[in-house]
């Protein structure tokens, strides 16, 4: 019989990122794993078809609200869990995180414990200037870590935070960039004459799009100032946001003339959209946040046909892209992108090999637990 494995996700359906990460993922979990599902979410229920869905309280990545939260259904969640006989529980995040640990101490059996690490929390809990989430964070993390048997993590980055800041040796910690949804994005030239002919694109238009919010470490300004100052005639801009009105503000603050067309689209048509583009955008600063991630726009331009435009900075994908000769064109630094852009020609936009594959990743992790030894639990 396979193993048991309880994943805890801090999302549910109503984010993007369930569709393009969570739900990926269990998919594939479930060729190796029996999987139990937990869903930290707006309301309660029991087990319904392998998952259960647990109302969060706001602030739940601090350790004793997080205790709170659980205090009242836990005997009833611990039946569940130990009833699906579990050898495995995944936090995804903080919050997945500490209500895994919770849940842990009151089992009879000792299931491996593992956090899945999506992000730098602490360093973008204080760029958003939330400092009583930060030290929530902080302290949480540092519990979790106490405890944990394996981390996975999204960046090379963040292996090496953890390893110095918690202690927990480099052997237990895995990197597994984040992944893109194995059918949503993909090339087809059908869809991409449609759309750009749906839009009123020449043949000679050089489209580049950018997916993504407006957090300062996206860069987006940056983009769009260096797109107003091209001299580029055949330059276009595509953003796909769901911040619309912050969007227009934004253009508006900079006094961009030119058309930035935008679109809000459901995450299942976003391929679509980035099919008829010639060029995805990925700007980013050497800051602690932008350094342990590992962007899921990367992997989406790359399936879905697109060059990218990166500039030169120490991350995983950045120097993957370099080692894989994938689809890159590379500006040194940001303040020349509008060099770039002057000089950016019409490429052949054509399907590439697929990256970052949600079936690739959970073998992955299939592999790392199934090499570690049962009583391997030494530490630094």
């Amino acid at each position: 019989m396979n193993k048991g494995l309880l994943y805890i996700s801090n999302i549910d359906e109503s984010h993007n990122i369930y569709h393009s990460q969570v739900k990926q993922l269990l998919f594939e979990y479930k060729k190796n794993f029996r999987v139990l599902e937990m869903i930290l979410s707006n309301k309660d229920s029991g087990l319904i078809n392998g998952r259960i869905y647990f109302k969060l309280l706001p602030g739940s990545y601090n350790n004793l609200i997080s205790w709170y939260n659980l205090k009242n259904r836990k005997d009833e969640l611990v039946k569940l869990i130990e009833d699906f006989d579990v050898d495995y529980i995944i936090g995804r995040s903080t919050n997945g995180a500490l209500m895994g640990l919770h849940l842990l101490s009151s089992l009879k059996t000792s299931p491996k414990f593992i956090v899945d690490i999506r992000a730098d929390v602490l360093d973008e809990t204080w760029l958003r200037k939330k400092y009583f989430g930060y030290l929530s964070h902080y302290f949480s993390l540092k519990k979790i870590f106490k405890k944990v048997d394996y981390a996975f993590v999204v960046s090379s980055y963040l292996k090496n935070k953890i390893n110095k800041t918690y202690r927990l040796s480099s052997d237990r910690i895995g990197v597994f960039g984040t992944i893109v949804s194995d059918d949503l994005f993909y090339f087809n030239n059908q869809i991409r004459n449609h759309y750009r002919t749906k839009f009123n694109f020449s043949q000679s238009d050089i489209i580049v799009v950018y997916t993504g919010n407006l957090a300062p470490w996206q860069n987006l300004e940056t983009i769009l100032t260096a797109y107003k100052n091209t001299k580029n005639g055949n330059v276009k801009l595509v953003v796909l946001t769901k911040q619309q009105t912050e969007l227009r503000k934004l253009i508006t603050e900079l006094e961009i003339e030119k058309d930035v067309m935008s679109f809000s689209v459901p995450y299942e048509e976003v391929s679509n959209y980035l099919q008829m583009a010639d060029y995805g955008i990925l700007i980013r600063d050497a800051i602690p946040t932008n350094l342990a991630s590992s962007p899921t726009k990367f992997g989406e331009y790359i399936n879905s046909g697109l060059n990218v435009i990166i500039n030169k900075i120490e991350t995983d994908y950045y120097n993957v892209s370099i080692e894989k000769n994938l689809p890159v064109t590379v500006v040194d630094k940001k303040e020349n992108l509008v060099n770039l852009f002057d000089e950016l020609k019409l490429i052949q936009n054509k399907a590439s090999k697929k990256i970052q594959l949600a079936k690739d990743t959970a073998y992955q992790h299939f592999e790392f637990l199934s090499l570690k030894k049962s009583n391997d639990t030494d530490r630094l």
